[in-house]
């Protein structure tokens, strides 16, 4: 158990290996504890582990029941991770890239069609006026044509003989 404790020591210690990962910051945690606890068992098993983690499979070196107990807490591991997983793809973060070129699109999109709205809208306005131009000039024909003075003056003498034989 002593040999075991002081290979895993050599290769995990923190002031020789300063930039560990946070796994091997855990592995290192882990192995302090199994050896205080004297849980040879579990030395073997985080030596066996170590090993996977690194990919030195070839180096592993522990019994059939070591290995299964390290095959399920893997098996366990990647359940887990995938639950995780599955969790994160519901987050807003997920495909925030994919979501942040969306937007661009949409942007793109939004400024397309508020310029192609721009343009109608001034067509829109033209058409409007030649509208109002064509009723204007409608108006005009339609209207009685004012009275010349002549007829201004026959139209009151003719009202004042009505009235005189009325």
């Amino acid at each position: 158990m002593k040999k075991l404790y002081r290979g895993l020591a050599q290769e995990l210690h923190p002031d020789l290996h300063p930039h560990q990962s946070e796994r091997e910051r855990e592995f290192w945690l882990e192995i302090q504890e199994a050896y205080r606890e004297h849980n040879f068992r579990r030395l073997l098993y985080l030596d066996a582990l170590l090993k996977v983690y690194r990919g030195q499979l070839d180096h592993v070196e522990a019994d059939s029941s070591v290995l299964g107990e390290l095959i399920l807490d893997l098996h366990r591991r990647h359940l887990k991770a995938q639950r995780e997983t599955r969790k994160l793809k519901k987050c807003v973060e997920w495909n925030f890239t994919e979501k942040l070129q969306n937007l661009k699109k949409m942007k793109e999109i939004h400024a397309q069609i508020q310029s192609q709205i721009l343009r109608e809208n001034n067509m829109l306005s033209q058409e409007l006026e030649e509208m109002k131009m064509m009723i204007a000039g409608w108006d005009r024909k339609n209207q009685k044509p004012s009275k010349t003075r002549r007829e201004k003056k026959r139209s009151v003498e003719h009202e004042s003989l009505y009235d005189l034989h009325g």
